[in-house]
């Protein structure tokens, strides 16, 4: 393939997308990214040659975007209006605005490609009806992606992606099937872990999801992992106690690099919050390359 990709990321937390990004620098450069909170993008900042800034998403300027020539444009948006526990108002949820301004400013910059990853529920919502039809003469292909079903990693984190390819109408994307899976102890670090609190295990050790050390089956880790104890992600049974799992080893869970760097001033609970807003890098990376089989496609 000839001249790089450029590529935007847009509700970059962390660097998900980034770091992905990284196995296809040959391909793909990352030229700007973006996110509402000055938390996460000091952590980005902190881990990304490409520097992150912080900007109010429902405002930003096409002109500011257009500036910058990008190709690719990746885009993880809030989760909230889509999800089961909440409310489900999507379009009229006002989180959503900042998805629809940047759906209606790539419809004038017409990059090549437009990514995009959220919750199971999106794939339901008047927010997906939205970016099919606002987002005109682009290809579609859109499905729901799972890290364990796919790529082998312990836990459940299924989601939906879509991906939208200007001038081209035919898109095949066919996630693999892993053939094994990874046992969680693969992934657990040296970290200490918490002991779930006595009183909690007197009110929740029932309905907590329990798994052990060869457990090739976790739930989805939640930003409001040990902190709601149902349903926000596995505990760790070790003998008689119940462990937490380290944010470090949520973040294995994911395929983040062992060289990320949180910083001192990061919280546990920031920590955790952080993680369960990110993304699944085998995914992500799965995407990426099916993305630059198509460009290289175009390009013969």
């Amino acid at each position: 393939m000839g001249t790089k990709l450029k590529a935007l990321e847009f509700f970059c937390g962390i660097g998900g997308f980034a770091f992905a990004s990284k196995e296809f620098s040959e391909n793909l450069e990352l030229v700007g990214a973006w996110d509402n909170s000055e938390h996460v993008i000091d952590i980005y900042n902190r881990n990304h040659r490409s520097k992150a800034v912080q900007k109010n998403l429902d405002a930003i300027s096409g002109h500011d975007i257009a500036q910058l020539d990008a190709d690719l444009w990746w885009m993880s948006p809030p989760c909230a209006p889509y999800t089961r526990r909440g409310k489900q108002k999507h379009l009229a949820d006002h989180r959503t605005k900042s998805f629809l301004a940047l759906i209606e400013i790539a419809n004038q910059v017409r990059p090549k490609y437009v990514l995009l990853e959220n919750v199971v529920g999106f794939e339901s919502s008047s927010a997906r009806r939205a970016l099919k039809t606002r987002l005109t003469g682009y290809g579609f292909w859109d499905g729901l992606i799972c890290p364990r079903q796919s790529f082998g990693m312990p836990n459940r984190r299924k989601r939906y992606y879509a991906v939208a390819c200007r001038d081209q109408f035919e898109l095949s994307i066919n996630p693999p099937v892993a053939s094994t899976i990874q046992p969680c102890s693969f992934f657990l670090d040296q970290d200490v872990r918490r002991k779930v609190p006595p009183e909690i295990l007197a009110k929740f050790r029932k309905a907590m999801l329990k798994v052990d050390m060869e457990s090739t089956d976790l739930s989805v880790f939640t930003g409001a992992y040990a902190k709601s104890w149902v349903f926000s992600g596995s505990y760790l049974q070790a003998g008689e106690d119940i462990e937490i799992f380290s944010p470090r080893e949520v973040l294995n869970f994911l395929g983040f690099p062992s060289e990320f760097e949180w910083g001192e001033e990061t919280t546990a609970r920031q920590k955790y919050k952080y993680v369960g807003n990110s993304l699944s890098i085998p995914v992500v990376s799965f995407l990426l390359s099916e993305v630059l089989k198509i460009e290289a496609s175009r390009s013969s």
